[in-house]
């Protein structure tokens, strides 16, 4: 009895705790619940919230899970979370072997994700999103390989985004041994197109969405899009599509240890693997166009090497002294907390 509520206890404190930047703060402040809120929320929970989760959460019929687990992740108590949105970060942590539990796991991704916000307002959850608010978010960012790790870097205009993509060939470049941790934010893709087309970004959130949770987020307008669905897309796509095999942390330190040796991608890839590369490059080149073709697969070797020298420049310091054992650094896995019933198929 002593344990578990120990174990509660450093649940709640460490997913606070995990609020270091000053980008967090508006997520933690939105959870200090003083005594008539929480009172409140308990009597909520009970009115709605009667389906036991494997979590230890309950949900209601929708899926989303009750305000208690906001308060112990430190998510603004109105950004509602689906017990779905739950399953996928918790099976992330797992595959990528974190040690986080899935609140912790879940604290972690929101800290990532509000740093990715540059309209702080917006994480409340008080609001839905519009034209002009998708028109603030970023179209692609690099990080340390997950979203349980460290952001690098946020690209909000097309220029800089497509450049750190160009960065990113390096990766294709060498079979996927390299990664720069280059990473296109689906919720903001077709935002910055004319006319109507920002609904379609809305309506991509949406119909990604419905695969795993239904209609749970019906009762929005086609228009906007709520911080909630957001975030939740925002999990399931960087998580499972963008690091599908778990290991994307490991190839984002084998490219820092590239770049502090100061070797270019031709001393990489070696004499026979390079071979290879050029005659699949000019393998539908005409004899007559053959010199041209090698010309231009030197210059995009130089472009890339050029690149990766610049990304290396810029982070130099942090890569140069990031600590990768910190985001695989085991915890005590946090138990479920006293009286909550377990039900494993839900």
């Amino acid at each position: 009895m002593i344990t578990s509520n120990l174990n509660y206890s450093r649940q709640i404190l460490t997913a606070q705790n995990s609020a270091i930047s000053p980008l967090n703060s508006v997520a933690t402040k939105s959870t200090d619940l003083n005594f008539d809120s929480a009172l409140a929320a308990k009597e909520n929970s009970s009115s709605i919230y009667t389906n036991f989760t494997k979590f230890g959460f309950k949900a209601d019929d929708k899926g989303f899970l009750e305000p208690d687990f906001n308060q112990a992740a430190g998510i603004p108590k109105a950004v509602k979370i689906h017990v779905k949105t739950l399953e996928q970060i918790s099976q992330y942590a797992n595959k990528t072997n974190s040690g986080y539990s899935p609140v912790e796991a879940m604290s972690k991704a929101w800290n990532f994700f509000s740093k990715l916000v540059r309209n702080q307002e917006y994480l409340s959850g008080e609001r839905l999103l519009g034209k002009d608010d998708l028109k603030t978010m970023p179209i692609s960012y690099n990080s340390t390989g997950s979203i349980l790790g460290d952001l690098i870097s946020v690209q909000y205009g097309l220029d800089e985004s497509i450049a750190a993509s160009q960065a990113n060939q390096i990766s294709p470049m060498t079979n996927d041994e390299l990664d720069n941790g280059y990473t296109a934010v689906n919720f903001s893709g077709l935002a910055r197109n004319y006319s109507n087309e920002y609904f379609d970004s809305a309506k991509k959130i949406k119909d990604d969405n419905k695969t795993t949770m239904g209609d749970a987020f019906g009762d929005e307008p086609s228009h906007q899009v709520s911080i909630a669905q957001m975030f939740a897309h925002f999990i399931r796509t960087d998580t499972f599509e963008w690091d599908y095999d778990g290991n994307r942390t490991q190839r984002v330190k084998a490219y820092y240890d590239f770049l502090k040796s100061g070797k270019s991608i031709q001393d990489f890839l070696g004499a026979d693997r390079l071979a290879n590369l050029r005659a699949e490059y000019t393998k539908e080149v005409s004899l007559e166009k053959m010199d041209l073709a090698n010309k231009m697969f030197d210059e995009f070797l130089e472009s890339l090497n050029k690149l990766n020298r610049e990304f290396y420049q810029k982070h130099q310091a942090l890569i140069d002294n990031y600590d990768f054992t910190k985001t695989f650094e085991k915890k005590a896995k946090v138990e479920f907390p006293i009286g909550r019933s377990l039900n494993l198929n839900i």
